[in-house]
């Protein structure tokens, strides 16, 4: 896809998360300026843990997935860097 300059959505979609995250990390630092459509399911998986932990779950495992996530959105530019350490300080 990027190596020909050509972008096609339907090869997009059938990346895995962790491939869409880097084809748009590169558009980023590359700036194509590619719009991709859709939310995936790295987001939908963050607005869910994000959810529970508002909601009150405290649990180990959930603070351990969410901090993970937060590292990999930092990561890829999906989150700002005070937004992401914030939240890591209330996770403590």
């Amino acid at each position: 896809m990027i190596h020909t300059n050509d972008f096609d959505i339907n090869e997009y979609d059938r990346l895995d998360d962790k491939d869409k995250n880097l084809v748009r990390l590169l558009n980023k630092m590359f700036n194509i300026n590619k719009e991709f459509s859709g939310e995936d399911l790295f987001d939908k998986r963050w607005k869910v843990l994000y959810g529970e932990w508002m909601a009150g779950n405290d649990s180990d495992a959930l603070k351990k997935e969410m901090r993970q996530y937060i590292h990999h959105a930092i990561l890829i530019g999906k989150m700002p860097r005070t937004t992401g350490n914030n939240i890591l300080l209330n996770l403590i």
